[in-house]
């Protein structure tokens, strides 16, 4: 089977990425167009030695917009493939489909909500065969986090580890956001964009031992920039709070703890953090960077 993976939302693109690694038992290979299209395929019709099947991951398939005559020849050359493909593209646009084309099959996956958010607590509750003690209980738990499937699934993972039976109840919550990785990451972001070497320096390296990865990192710190660009449009514009709430649905707290930076920095400021983000992302994803490295040298640039 042909997938193609859309959204215009790298962060669910991301994640969906992260669920299929983690779910699939066979070996995945990752695939990386950079408008090479024989490489592509020289990728898709590699064996290996004992012809074992794998899962093939196509990231940033730009070549399903199908504006030239390669595009439109690969495309038909994947279709004739029977492996197991998934491919990857940021649009919001369903990606052009023709004859040619008929094993693949297209997923538009949308921007990650209040709802999406709830979905996965649940789904994750189910898998792991836990509950929440009552309503109020899940209710403080999904207020604390922000819209982000990442950042929501390593809370719930902390969860797992300290809970000593298959209920969470208020202390449990307590207990993971008196040191939630959120605010530690929120305070990196504040440090970097203050210039605040030294204090960026300790907090990451604090979030390297606690197991946190550098890829992980760069995904929530993108996320909370672009959240930190709106409330910054919104500041530039006079927006009142409730106004802010309703419309961009970034809380009272989140605006709180990003005052200092809104006053300080500028829209120029977090483009250029968010483009340096992207680059580094896509150096690492196509391993032509060291991560632990790569985001070190990023942050001590600033």
């Amino acid at each position: 089977m042909i997938t193609v993976i859309y959204s215009d939302d790298k962060l669910v693109l991301d994640y969906e990425i992260h669920k299929i690694n983690s779910l699939e038992q066979l070996p995945i290979k990752n695939i990386y167009f950079d408008n090479n299209h024989n490489q592509v395929l020289d990728d898709l019709l590699q064996t290996d030695l004992f012809n074992n099947k794998k899962i093939y991951i196509i990231h940033d398939a730009d070549f399903l917009n199908q504006k030239k005559q390669d595009d439109i020849k690969l495309c038909q050359q994947i279709n004739k493939i029977d492996e197991e493909i998934f491919l990857t593209l940021q649009t919001k646009k369903v990606p052009i489909s023709n004859k040619d084309m008929n094993n693949f099959v297209f997923k538009k996956i949308n921007k990650f909500t209040e709802k999406s958010k709830t979905t996965l607590i649940s789904q994750l509750m189910d898998i792991n065969n836990i509950k929440f003690a009552n309503q109020n209980v899940r209710d403080s738990f999904e207020h604390s986090l922000s819209n982000n499937p990442f950042l929501i699934e390593n809370e719930f993972n902390k969860l797992l580890v300290n809970l000593k039976t298959n209920i969470i109840d208020k202390d449990d919550i307590k207990n993971i956001f008196d040191n939630s990785s959120e605010i530690n990451i929120m305070d990196l972001l504040q440090q970097l964009l203050l210039k605040n070497k030294s204090s960026v320096l300790n907090i990451y390296d604090n979030l390297i031992k606690t197991k946190w990865q550098p890829t992980e990192i760069i995904q929530i710190i993108s996320s909370q920039l672009f959240n930190l660009k709106l409330l910054k449009m919104a500041n530039n514009n006079h927006l009142s709070q409730s106004m802010i709430n309703d419309q961009l649905k970034i809380t009272p707290y989140i605006q709180f703890k990003n005052l200092p930076i809104i006053k300080t920095t500028t829209i120029d400021n977090i483009d250029q953090l968010l483009n340096d983000l992207y680059q580094l992302d896509y150096n690492i994803k196509r391993s032509l960077i060291d991560p632990f490295d790569g985001l070190k040298l990023l942050i001590t640039k600033y």
